[in-house]
Parts: C-alpha cells; sequence; structure tokens
C-alpha cells in the first residue's frame, strides 16, 4: 500500500503539531490548565487528521474491490459460455468452473 505525498505533509504536519503541544506541556503553572486543555485539542486535531486520509483510502479500495468482483463475475459468465460452447461442438473442455466456484 502507498500513501500519497500529500498523507505524508498531512501525517508530517500533525506529528510537528503533536511535538509542539508536546513541548508546551512545561509551561509555568498558571497556565498548566490552559496548556493542557491546548494539548488536548491539538492531539484531537492531530489524530482525526490521520485518521482522514485513510479512511478515504479505504473507502477507495472498497470501491475498486467492489468493481473488480463485477469484473470477475462477468469473466466466470463467460468461460461458463465458452464452455458451453464447446461442449456444443462436441467437443470437451479442458477445464470447467466447480459447480460450487462462486468466484470468492
Amino acid at each position: 500500500m502507498t500513501i500519497d505525498l500529500g498523507t505524508l505533509a498531512t501525517m508530517l504536519m500533525a506529528l510537528a503539531a503533536l511535538a509542539t503541544a508536546i513541548g508546551s506541556y512545561r509551561l509555568s503553572r498558571t497556565t498548566q490548565r490552559k496548556a493542557d486543555a491546548d494539548i488536548a485539542s491539538i492531539a484531537t486535531q492531530t489524530a482525526l487528521s490521520l485518521i482522514q486520509p485513510l479512511r478515504s483510502e479505504v473507502a477507495a479500495l472498497k470501491e475498486e474491490v467492489a468493481a473488480l468482483k463485477s469484473k470477475v463475475a462477468t469473466f466466470r459468465r463467460g468461460v461458463r459460455l465458452l464452455c458451453s460452447q464447446v461442449r456444443a461442438l462436441n467437443a470437451v473442455p479442458v477445464w470447467l468452473p466447480g459447480e460450487d466456484d462462486d468466484g470468492e
């Protein structure tokens, strides 16, 4: 599986933001609560920015798998038709798909 440059750049920026957030954790005691809230927000945003590109890739892969399954089904129907044609010519096909072979 390859990750495109946009996804890689997003991940690197997210990691840089997270590193900055961790660095800001060492602030004085009076600003500690605000820093904690900021860190939590940045960590959440970072996680979401890392997840979204992966969700998009998974969705694209699901579409690709569905298209490939459809092609396989079409080819299987074609093979069965060709085997029938061979038999109609009083010849014996050298290979036949199994009855329980559904292509999965």
